[in-house]
């Protein structure tokens, strides 16, 4: 026979016999810490244990209910008055994961967002009249574009840099994120002592040693960040080189043919049939191919996806895709341009 009594003492402590029965000292476990295991099982009631109890769903009332009816003795009010603290007090803060918030400035609005059907898949609950937590998986910047699309403005706080009272930023980034920024900086002080100018206003140099980590860290930054820089530099002069490199290629072409041709290039060039400027896409076309063939510039009204409109003078080199790829004398380098948004194209005599 298994015994289903055991001892609550004054002290906290619980004595469990050997012989009690398994699923009474389960549910003791539950509730209690297990101090030592011997003939006599000793546990005690902590705060501790009525909290993690309580967080899996147990109540103070049902922990005093279990006591009592297995305790030898009356139950001491020192346990009592433990649980009932405990439950008295757990939950009155609640923590949890969330995944960011909307805060509304009226309860009207509120609804009205908390009705939205992208919105209504993110709330995880609602805060008095002007708050929705959201579920932690929830994209912000995507929801934001979904409410902006509805006719609402919303405003997103940057996750990485935050404002602080005396109007400064506190930025937070990743280790690599800040090897980057540091890696480009020194890119860009090295360009600044190759080129004997300091275009960026001397503000690199201390700006990166202010940004410099502790010597002290485990990670040498200023190792890494200068094998960045290296790579960066590298780059940058093999690309600088192919544009030097092509440029004096066209050039010397050019010259090539206007000496052989003992007077002007544009007088051996065939006329271009077709109109000049040239709005519609195929006549565009037409335009940039002979331009292409003839070594021409071509000046172009452009419609930028993020500029807006643009004026450009090209000198075409091939169309691959429905893009003119070009070198764009107002850019001074290598350029791509949808054939699609010319708007205009001039052959340049």
């Amino acid at each position: 026979m298994h015994s289903h009594q055991f001892t609550v003492q004054p002290n906290l402590e619980v004595l469990a016999p050997p012989d009690l029965a398994l699923p009474d000292l389960y549910t003791l476990c539950h509730f209690c810490d297990v101090v030592s295991v011997d003939v006599m099982t000793t546990l005690e009631i902590t705060k501790s244990s009525l909290r993690a109890a309580m967080d899996v769903g147990l109540t103070g009332e049902e922990i005093i209910a279990f006591l009592e009816n297995g305790s030898y003795i009356p139950l001491p009010e020192t346990v009592r008055n433990l649980v009932a603290e405990c439950s008295s007090k757990h939950g009155e803060v609640a923590m949890g994961f969330a995944g960011g918030y909307i805060h509304v400035s009226d309860r009207a609005l509120l609804e009205e967002i908390r009705s939205h059907r992208r919105v209504q898949e993110c709330v995880k609950s609602v805060v008095g009249d002007s708050l929705i937590v959201l579920t932690p998986r929830t994209d912000l910047q995507r929801l934001a574009k979904e409410l902006r699309k509805s006719g609402f403005m919303p405003r997103v706080d940057s996750e990485s840099v935050q404002e602080v009272d005396d109007g400064a930023f506190h930025v937070r980034l990743a280790p690599e994120e800040l090897l980057d920024l540091l890696g480009i900086l020194k890119f860009l002080t090295q360009i600044e002592e190759d080129m004997g100018e300091a275009f960026a206003r001397e503000k690199a140099r201390p700006l990166l040693e202010r940004l410099q980590p502790d010597p002290t860290s485990r990670i040498n930054y200023s190792e890494y960040a200068e094998t960045i820089a290296r790579s960066l530099l590298r780059r940058y002069r093999t690309a600088r080189k192919k544009q030097i490199d092509d440029a004096a290629g066209r050039y010397k072409s050019q010259l090539a043919r206007l000496l052989t041709s003992g007077g002007s290039v544009i007088d051996q060039r065939p006329p271009f049939e077709g109109p000049n400027p040239a709005a519609q896409v195929e006549d565009v076309r037409r335009l940039i191919e002979y331009a292409i063939d003839n070594e021409s510039r071509v000046e172009i009204a452009y419609r930028h996806l993020k500029n807006g409109p643009i004026r450009d003078t090209i000198e075409p080199e091939s169309i691959r895709r429905e893009k003119v790829y070009a070198f764009s004398n107002d850019r001074d380098g290598p350029a791509a341009f949808a054939l699609k948004r010319i708007r205009k194209a001039k052959l340049l005599v």
